[in-house]
């Protein structure tokens, strides 16, 4: 996963002061999402995906907390702006995704 360090577009996706967050950044066409979980017990964040444009599918690829804090776990998948991922936090861990858009081969 390549990061990059300016942003065309930055958006709070969820997040509660003292709690969690969740943001989502763009840069062109793709997007990276970073969450933290800043309390002391394990939570599930339902990620919505609205800010995406309409008719256009990513390809997430989801690092997310395994079953302890030393453990990750990657995923792939599509979505689209009306799709929901679960993902699993752990006490004061997170997560970082990559949307990247699916292009369609004639």
């Amino acid at each position: 996963m390549k990061v990059p360090n300016a942003w065309d577009d930055i958006r709070l996706v969820d997040g509660y002061p003292g709690q969690d967050i969740v943001l989502a950044r763009r840069k062109g066409d793709g997007w990276w999402l970073g969450g933290l979980n800043g309390t002391l017990r394990e939570k599930t964040k339902k990620l919505t995906f609205d800010f995406l444009p309409a008719g256009m599918s990513y390809r997430l690829t989801l690092i997310a907390d395994g079953e302890h804090d030393k453990a990750l776990v990657t995923s792939w998948q599509v979505v689209d702006r009306t799709s929901k991922v679960e993902v699993r936090l752990l006490r004061r861990g997170g997560f970082a995704a990559e949307l990247e858009p699916v292009v369609l081969k004639p």
